[in-house]
């Protein structure tokens, strides 16, 4: 306080407090560096994973096949004309981490064969459910002829997949490798799924699996064809305002989509919101 006046100087010293540490920090210049090169490695990883060949694609893989979203489907059956989606507002942290983990998990199948003697289990095959839509099967267990894909979601997704199982999404992918596998002529007995979390351990991994059933894969394919011959019909690729024509099916996922936004700044962006 001022002796003369008793009013608190200009000068007094702040308490220290949430507020106070946040502006200290922002006005901090020395840990101008750090942040600085903070932005640039995390700029890095979003470059790289935009530039992967598989975020590349345009053309849809089983992975996609099977979304429910009907405008989903139109934006990604038209983006080798129109260019594929740029989600710039999606973390690409997630996927970067299951890229890495799926690389650890073909090694783990490998070293297993080797281990065995013998090929017990077919990792990372190239198959195709019909000519167009190609995609990497993450395993074939030869003894219980079972396609298996590895799915390493984040806790809260685990703890949903593991009370009500997969995603019907999820599901049609699985089919759609093992009719991939059923085609080159491998006998295919079960589809499934194995669900280890990074944010949790082995012990609660779980593995969802079902009998083939070709025609859970025919009826994805059959529902991608009428979205090709309506995008067609309404000749979107001309006129890209008729993509509004397609219903959405929002869900939990809508912000991993290539073409989800929070302000749309065009015809092929989407909020996920009715």
């Amino acid at each position: 306080m001022c002796a003369d006046c008793q009013r608190p100087t200009l000068f007094m010293r702040r308490k220290p407090g949430p507020m106070s540490d946040d502006v200290d920090s922002a006005l901090d210049v020395s840990d101008l560096p750090r942040r600085e090169l903070e932005t640039r490695i995390k700029q890095m990883f979003k470059d790289y994973s935009h530039n992967r060949p598989r975020s590349l694609q345009t053309a849809l893989g089983p992975s996609e096949i099977g979304s429910l979203c009907k405008r989903q489907l139109a934006f990604g059956v038209t983006a080798g004309e129109l260019g594929k989606g740029s989600n710039i507002s999606g973390d690409p942290w997630r996927s970067h981490v299951g890229v890495a983990l799926h690389k650890e998990d073909e090694r783990v199948l490998r070293w297993a064969n080797d281990r065995a003697g013998e090929t017990i289990w077919i990792p990372e095959a190239r198959v195709k459910a019909n000519d167009e839509h190609p995609g990497s099967c993450d395993a074939y267990h030869i003894p219980t002829q079972t396609v298996i894909d590895w799915k390493h979601p984040g806790l809260s997704m685990f703890t949903h997949y593991r009370k009500d199982g997969p995603s019907w999404k999820y599901r049609i992918q699985a089919h759609l490798y093992g009719k991939g596998y059923a085609r080159l002529g491998f006998p295919v007995k079960n589809v499934g799924i194995m669900f280890i979390s990074p944010a949790s351990d082995l012990y609660h991994g779980f593995l969802w699996m079902e009998p083939y059933k070709p025609e859970i894969a025919d009826l994805a394919l059959n529902n991608l064809e009428s979205i090709k011959a309506l995008c067609k019909e309404l000749d979107v690729v001309n006129h890209p305002e008729r993509f509004a024509q397609f219903p959405i099916t929002p869900t939990d996922e809508c912000k991993w989509c290539n073409w989800w936004s929070p302000v749309p700044r065009g015809p092929r962006h989407c909020t996920g919101q009715q």
